[in-house]
């Protein structure tokens, strides 16, 4: 059912006004009723006690001379009247002497006759008149009553005339409001219903080149001014913003395909890069192993026989040659990343982690590590690379341990569309500001005497984990352990 409140405003406006309009007529018809029969009323009662002032008058003498007929022909007067259907001449003694119509009964008279005032009783008016009377011997009474009782038929059809004027003139008066009404809202409500329709155009298509026709100078015809000049403003704003719009289609048209050749070009010059250092790591590996030979045989031969100073160049020069070997055998594991990869498939994280324990079963013995693991789960992965994450975070957490007995475990956790996996260590931990230095190739955090290697194994796992579309980072307190995070999508 539709509420008021959500009606149109054409419907509240007829409806108001037609309403206010009624109650206005009808108030004032009911005023108007009311008082015409309260007049009505008073009339008819003023001249029925005129009237029974002139009879009372008339029949002092028959009541004098004690004559029945004369009082009854005094009562006959009444036939003029055709509201009375009864009267009544009571005598001194309050004896019926003469009554109207002369062949009527004589009828009880009203509980309230003592007033000497009229009334209304039982649906009749009564009214009351003393009769002066000229006692001629002492002790006779000196007045009498007359008693007229009037029938209110009258006054019921004055109220039923009245009652059908007020209604035609409150038909004809609410005929008249309700076409000023629809002629008042049509006034009102036709501008705002174009307002609407033109707010809906809008909305539907988007032209802000509609326009409303202003008819007025009132309020309504302010509004739609500025509503005009409001979709002229919005006009103008989405013809610059469609120009633009162009404007930088073009612009990104151009960058896009300056960025597509940039990152061909990127693409082809990392291809190219890794392929370099695959080739370059590989191909110095044999005159590096000779140099790194011969340098170990002058080491054995001379040793002792040249001065101190010889001695310590040479074994300068085979540190060297063997840390260069280290570096490239390391750069070769870290292009292998991406030439070497194989297409990710499910993966048994609990294999690759034990596969990853075996390749360090020494260090682990040796070292005394305790490393657990909370159940893992099967992903999307190139096998030997997972391994490689496992085995060099792993081997990190060995290596930079404290004066404590090593400790590393392992878990992973399922989240909307990956699975975030874990290694925490009780080891040195890493100071706040290292925390993406450790993750660039070659970048190491402790010199060569404290710890051994060549700084590539976050750098590797880093490369495999972006690879695999996944993110590692690390969190850690220095002094109190380190914890390892890295994601892998979760394909399933």
């Amino acid at each position: 059912m539709l509420r008021f409140r959500d009606a149109s405003i054409r419907s509240k406006l007829i409806a108001l006004l037609v309403t206010v309009v009624f109650l206005v007529l009808l108030l004032s018809t009911a005023a108007f009723v009311v008082h015409d029969i309260r007049m009505f009323r008073t009339s008819m009662q003023m001249h029925l006690e005129t009237l029974a002032a002139v009879l009372a008058d008339n029949s002092s003498a028959p009541l004098d001379l004690d004559s029945a007929e004369a009082a009854s022909h005094v009562l006959a007067a009444l036939q003029r009247e055709p509201s009375v259907v009864y009267a009544e001449t009571i005598d001194g003694r309050g004896k019926t002497f003469a009554i109207y119509p002369q062949e009527a009964a004589a009828v009880p008279l009203p509980s309230d006759s003592g007033t000497g005032e009229p009334f209304v009783a039982d649906g009749f008016l009564h009214v009351f008149k003393p009769i002066k009377l000229f006692p001629l011997l002492p002790g006779d009474p000196e007045s009498g009553t007359l008693y007229l009782r009037a029938s209110l038929e009258q006054l019921h059809k004055q109220l039923r005339r009245d009652l059908l004027i007020a209604a035609v003139i409150l038909a004809v008066c609410l005929t008249v409001a309700i076409l000023l009404a629809f002629f008042a809202q049509r006034l009102i409500s036709t501008p705002i219903q174009r307002l609407v329709v033109a707010t809906q155009e809008i909305s539907t298509s988007g032209n802000y080149a509609v326009r409303v026709a202003k008819q007025t100078n009132d309020e309504i015809g302010v509004l739609i001014d500025e509503f005009n000049a409001m979709l002229t403003q919005l006009q103008t704003r989405d013809r610059e913003l469609a120009e633009h719009r162009e404007q930088l289609e073009e612009q990104v048209e151009l960058r896009t395909q300056e960025l597509s050749a940039t990152a061909k070009d990127l693409a082809r010059s990392n291809t190219e890069l890794e392929q370099f250092a695959y080739v370059a790591s590989h191909d110095l590996q044999e005159p590096l192993r000779m140099v790194s030979s011969y340098l170990q045989l002058l080491q054995r031969k001379y040793q002792g026989q040249l001065d101190a100073s010889a001695d310590k160049y040479i074994a300068y020069a085979v540190d060297g040659a063997a840390r260069m070997q280290r570096m490239i055998n390391d750069l070769l594991a870290y292009s292998r990343v991406m030439t070497r990869g194989k297409a990710p498939e499910p993966t048994d994280c609990e294999r690759a982690w034990a596969d990853a324990l075996a390749n360090l079963e020494r260090r682990i013995h040796e070292s005394a590590a305790v490393v657990t693991h909370d159940p893992l789960p099967t992903v999307h992965a190139d096998a030997s690379q997972l391994i490689q994450v496992f085995q060099n975070l792993v081997g990190n957490a060995i290596k930079y341990h404290g004066a404590e007995t090593p400790h590393v475990h392992a878990s992973a956790q399922r989240q909307p569309g990956q699975w975030v996996f874990s290694v925490r260590d009780n080891g040195i931990g890493i100071e706040p500001q290292y925390f993406e230095r450790i993750f660039v190739i070659f970048q190491r955090l402790h010199g060569k005497e404290e710890y051994s290697g060549t700084g590539i194994g976050l750098a590797v796992c880093k490369k495999i984990v972006e690879r695999h579309g996944g993110k590692i980072w690390v969190e850690s307190q220095y002094g109190t352990g380190s914890t390892f995070y890295f994601t892998i999508p979760d394909r399933q």
